[in-house]
C-alpha cells in the first residue's frame, strides 16, 4: 500500500475565534513541514504576523472529525507477452534517432493503441552501441468503461532491459485520516484510520483521471538526447532498492519495489500538485474547526507538596516547643 493524499487543502482557523472568521490581519503562512504517516496531506495553516512568535496560535491542534482521501495503491508485475514496445522509425546521418513508445495496454479500447515518439542521439557502430538504446517511456491508460484498473505499461530499449514490460495497477482507496499540527515543530501528522463507510470526496473521478493524465504526460518529457532522464532515476532506484541491508530479494524483485515506490511518490506528488493549484488558482480553502492542546506548566508533583508540608509542619512544631521550652 502506498502513500495517499487528500485532494483537497483547508485554511484552518482559531477555535478562540467566532465561528466563520479566520485571523485578522497579516495572514502568513506558517507551517512548510509536512510528515507523511501513512498519507500525504496538502494543508495551508495561517497565523497573525510570525515576526512576533506563534501570533496567539496555541501550541498543538487536531482537526475535529476525521478528513477523506485516497490512499495510492500500486502493484507491478513483469509481463513478457505484452504487446508494447520500442520501435526504431528513423534515423539521420548524425545518428539523430526517432524511437516510437506503441502498443496496447491490458484496458485499452480496442484498435486505439498507445503511440507517441522519443529522440535519441545513437550511433549504428557496434562499438558504440553494447548498452543498446537509452531509450524509456511509459503509457497510462485509464478505461472506466472496462474495470476500475488504471494501468501503466513501460517500455525500454537495451540499456534498460530490465525496466522493460513492466505493468503496474494503480487503485486509488478512499481512506479517512487524522490530521494534527504542532506548531512548535512545524510539522503536520497525518495518520489513516479504518473506516468502511467512506463518502468519496471527489466522485465524479476526474481527480484519478487527471493524476494519471498527469503522469501520462510526464513520460513524453526528455532534456538530453544521450540518457533517458526517466530511465536512468528508475535505474538507480532498482540499484538502491538491491544494495539495502535489510533487504535480501532477487533483481527482478529489486525491480518491481522500486518501479512500485517511483510511481506512487510521482502520483502522491502529482496529486499535491492539484490540491496546491487549487489554493493558488481559484483559492478555493475550506474552514474547519480544531481541538486544541494548551502548553502548561505545572508546578511540582503532589509527592513533593505532601512532603514539605510535612517538613515545614515538623519545623514550625519544633520551633514552637522550643520557644515554650525557652519562656519557662
Amino acid at each position: 500500500m502506498g502513500l495517499g493524499t487528500l485532494y483537497h487543502n483547508r485554511a484552518i482557523k482559531s477555535p478562540s475565534r467566532a465561528p466563520g472568521a479566520l485571523w485578522a490581519g497579516a495572514l502568513t503562512p506558517l507551517l512548510t513541514t509536512v510528515v507523511r504517516d501513512g498519507a500525504l496531506l496538502q494543508i495551508s495553516v495561517y497565523s497573525e504576523d510570525t515576526r512576533n512568535g506563534l501570533g496567539g496560535w496555541d501550541n498543538e491542534f487536531q482537526l475535529i472529525g476525521p478528513e477523506a482521501g485516497y490512499n495510492t495503491n500500486v502493484a507491478c508485475t513483469k509481463n513478457s507477452s505484452a504487446d508494447f514496445a520500442v520501435q526504431w522509425i528513423s534515423s539521420d546521418e548524425f545518428y539523430v534517432t526517432t524511437w516510437e513508445i506503441n502498443g496496447y495496454l491490458p484496458n485499452s479500447v480496442p484498435g486505439n493503441n498507445e503511440n507517441y515518439p522519443t529522440v535519441t542521439w545513437y550511433s549504428t557502430n557496434p562499438n558504440n552501441t553494447e548498452n543498446g538504446p537509452p531509450v524509456l517511456g511509459w503509457s497510462v491508460v485509464v478505461n472506466t468503461d472496462v474495470d476500475d484498473r488504471n494501468m501503466i505499461a513501460i517500455a525500454a530499449g537495451e540499456t534498460f532491459q530490465s525496466l522493460n514490460q513492466t505493468q503496474c495497477r494503480v487503485i486509488f482507496t478512499v481512506q479517512e485520516f487524522s490530521v494534527s499540527v504542532n506548531m512548535t515543530e512545524q510539522t503536520i501528522s497525518v495518520t489513516s484510520l479504518k473506516n468502511s463507510n467512506i463518502t468519496d470526496p471527489e466522485p465524479t473521478g476526474r481527480l484519478v483521471n487527471n493524476a494519471m493524465w498527469s503522469l501520462n504526460l510526464l513520460s513524453r518529457m526528455t532534456d538530453s538526447l544521450y540518457v533517458s532522464t526517466l530511465g536512468n532515476t528508475l535505474q538507480k532506484n532498482v540499484n538502491n532498492t538491491l544494495n539495502r541491508p535489510d533487504l535480501n530479494v532477487s533483481t527482478e524483485e529489486a525491480t518491481l519495489s522500486a518501479i512500485f515506490d517511483s510511481f506512487t511518490a510521482m502520483l502522491d506528488e502529482i496529486l499535491v500538485a492539484y490540491g496546491s493549484s487549487q489554493i493558488a488558482l481559484q483559492n478555493a480553502t475550506t474552514s474547519t474547526g480544531v481541538i486544541s492542546i494548551l502548553p502548561a506548566v505545572k508546578v511540582g508533583n503532589s509527592y513533593y507538596i505532601f512532603a514539605t508540608i510535612g517538613i515545614n509542619i515538623f519545623l514550625l512544631l519544633a520551633v514552637l516547643i522550643e520557644a515554650i521550652r525557652l519562656r519557662f
